[in-house]
C-alpha cells in the first residue's frame, strides 16, 4: 500500500504541477494569438468606420446623425462591437454598443486620453481599457478620420476580452474535468502496477525471514517485470549460496567431530588398557606409540586450523626470494619414493630447462607442490601416473601436477577447495588426512597473486596448475 500511496501521490503532484505549467502557456498562447487577431479584426472594421465617415462627410457635408448612428448600430449588431465616432474636441457624435449611457467619461480616462494624443497626430493606435471599470477588459482601436487633408475626426470600435477569457476559462474547466477523469483509470493503472512490484517484494521479505530462520529452501518465482524476475534470480541464487554454507557448515562440524573424536578414542582405548592393566607388558611401547602417533595427529590439525584461520584472515607474510623450482620439485618426488613404490605408480617430471628460477616464498610453494602430489599418490589407482610439469606462460612459469585418476565428479569439482570437504569415494581411502591441504594451498597460491586452477576429466584424471613469476638468469 505504501508504494500505491507514493506512486499515487507522484502522479498527482506531476500532473498537477504539469497541467498547470501547459494551461498557463496554452492560455497565455491563445491570449497572444487571439488578441493579435482581434487586434487585426478592429484595425479593419475602424478603417472601415472612418471610410464611410469620410464618404459622407466628403460628398454631403456633415451627415445626419441618424444616419450616421444607424450605420453603427448595424456594425455593432453585425460583429458585437462596440463603436463611436467623435469629432476634433472629443463630443460624442453617435456610439452603440458601449454600456449606457454613452458619456463623454467613457473616452478621458487615462489610457483613452494616451491613445486620443496619439491618434490626433494621425496614427492609428489599439489600447485596452482596464482603469475604468465598465470598459475593463476591452480592446479598442482609434482610427483618424479624414477629410480630403482636414483631420475631422476620430472612429473609435472597442471589443470586450471577456469572451475569451470565457473561453479560456472553459477549456481549463474542461481540462480540469478531463484530467479528473483520466485519474480513475491512472489510479487504477497505479494500483495494479503497484501491486505488481509490492507483491513480490513482500514475498521476498517473507522467504528473507524464513532464511534468517534457517529455513534455506524457499525459492521466488522469477516471473513479472525483467527487473523483479532478475531480483528473485539473484535472490534465488543468495539462497542456494546460504544453503550451500550451510551444508558445508553442518558438513564442517561432522568431519571436523568425526576427526578428532576417532583419534581421542583410540588414544583413550590404548591408554585405559595401560592403565588397567589389560594390555600385555610387551604391547605397552606398541599401544604408546599409537597414541603418540594419534596425539600428532590432533596438534597437525589444531595448527592446520589455526593457519586456515589466518590465512581466511590475510594474516600471511611471505618470504620472497629467488629458487630453483626444478630442484625444488626433485627434492619433493623423491620424499614420495618409497609411497610411489608401494603402490607402483610413476612419478615423473618434465621441465622446460634445466633451470628455472622463480620468485616466491620457497617453503610455501614446497606445501603447495607436497599437498598436490600427495592427493595423487593417495587417490590414483595402483600403476597410475603422476606427472609435475613446467612450462612457460605468458605472465611467468606454470607448475602443473597432473595424474590419470578417476577425476572427481561434478559435485566433488565443486566443493573440492572446501575445508574440511571429502568425497564419499575418498573418505575410506583417506584416513590421514583432515580435507584441509587443498584450502591451505590454495590460499597460499592466491598470496603470490596467483590461483589454483583445477581441470578435471572425469574418468581420465586431473590437472592442478598455478603461477609464479620467472625470475631471468
Amino acid at each position: 500500500m505504501r508504494i500505491f500511496f507514493k506512486n499515487l501521490i507522484i502522479y498527482l503532484l506531476t500532473f498537477t504541477v504539469a497541467f498547470v505549467l501547459l494551461g498557463f502557456l496554452l492560455a497565455a498562447g491563445i491570449r497572444r494569438t487571439e488578441n493579435i487577431n482581434q487586434t487585426n479584426r478592429l484595425f479593419s472594421l475602424a478603417g472601415r468606420v472612418s471610410h464611410f465617415t469620410e464618404n459622407f462627410w466628403a460628398f454631403g457635408g456633415r451627415m445626419n446623425l441618424l444616419q450616421l448612428e444607424q450605420e453603427i448600430v448595424n456594425i455593432n449588431n453585425y460583429t458585437g462591437s462596440s463603436v463611436a465616432v467623435l469629432d476634433t474636441e472629443f463630443n460624442i457624435l453617435a456610439a452603440h454598443g458601449f454600456p449606457a449611457p454613452v458619456t463623454l467619461d467613457y473616452f478621458t480616462q487615462e489610457s483613452f486620453l494616451e491613445a486620443l494624443s496619439a491618434i490626433l497626430s494621425g496614427r492609428i493606435t489599439s489600447f485596452e481599457s482596464a482603469s475604468y471599470s465598465p470598459l475593463a477588459g476591452t480592446m479598442f482601436v482609434g482610427y483618424p478620420i479624414f477629410v480630403g487633408l482636414e483631420f475631422s475626426g476620430i472612429a473609435i470600435v472597442g471589443h470586450s476580452l471577456a469572451e475569451l477569457e470565457f473561453t479560456i476559462a472553459a477549456m481549463l474547466r474542461s481540462s480540469l474535468f478531463a484530467l479528473g477523469v483520466a485519474a480513475i483509470p491512472v489510479i487504477i493503472i497505479i494500483w495494479f502496477s503497484s501491486q505488481a512490484i509490492s507483491l513480490p517484494l513482500k514475498r521476498m521479505s517473507e522467504a528473507a525471514k524464513k532464511i534468517a530462520g534457517g529455513d534455506f529452501d524457499k525459492r521466488l518465482p522469477a516471473k513479472g517485470a525483467i527487473e523483479i524476475a532478475e531480483l528473485a534470480n539473484q535472490f534465488n541464487k543468495m539462497a542456494e549460496s546460504l544453503q550451500d554454507q550451510e551444508n558445508t557448515r553442518q558438513d564442517f562440524l561432522a568431519n571436523l567431530s568425526h576427526d578428532i573424536r576417532t583419534p581421542l578414542t583410540s588414544m583413550q582405548g590404548f591408554l585405559t588398557a595401560i592403565q588397567d592393566g589389560t594390555a600385555a607388558q610387551d604391547d605397552v611401547p606398541y599401544y604408546i606409540g599409537i597414541a603418540l602417533e594419534e596425539s600428532s595427529r590432533l596438534i597437525k590439525l589444531t595448527n592446520d586450523i589455526l593457519e586456515l584461520h589466518k590465512l581466511q584472515n590475510s594474516q600471511i607474510n611471505l618470504n620472497i626470494t629467488s629458487f630453483d623450482i626444478n630442484a625444488l620439485i626433485r627434492t619433493i618426488i623423491g620424499g614420495f619414493k618409497v609411497r610411489a613404490t608401494e603402490k607402483k605408480l610413476t612419478v615423473e617430471s618434465k621441465f622446460i630447462a634445466e633451470k628455472t628460477l622463480v620468485s616466491g616464498d620457497e617453503e610455501k610453494i614446497r606445501r603447495v607442490l607436497y599437498n598436490l602430489i600427495d592427493n595423487g599418490v593417495k587417490f590414483v589407482e595402483e600403476s597410475g601416473q603422476i606427472t609435475i610439469e613446467t612450462s612457460q606462460g605468458k605472465d611467468g612459469v606454470i607448475i602443473s601436477v597432473r595424474d590419470n585418476g578417476k577425476g572427481l565428479s561434478l559435485k566433488e569439482e565443486k566443493h573440492i577447495f572446501e575445508r574440511f570437504y571429502k568425497s564419499d569415494s575418498t573418505r575410506n581411502v583417506d584416513k590421514s588426512g583432515f580435507g584441509l591441504g587443498l584450502s591451505i594451498a590454495r590460499f597460499f597460491v592466491l598470496a603470490h597473486g596467483s590461483d589454483l586452477i583445477l581441470k578435471n576429466t572425469p574418468g581420465k584424471g586431473c590437472e592442478f596448475s598455478f603461477l609464479l613469476c620467472h625470475v631471468a638468469k
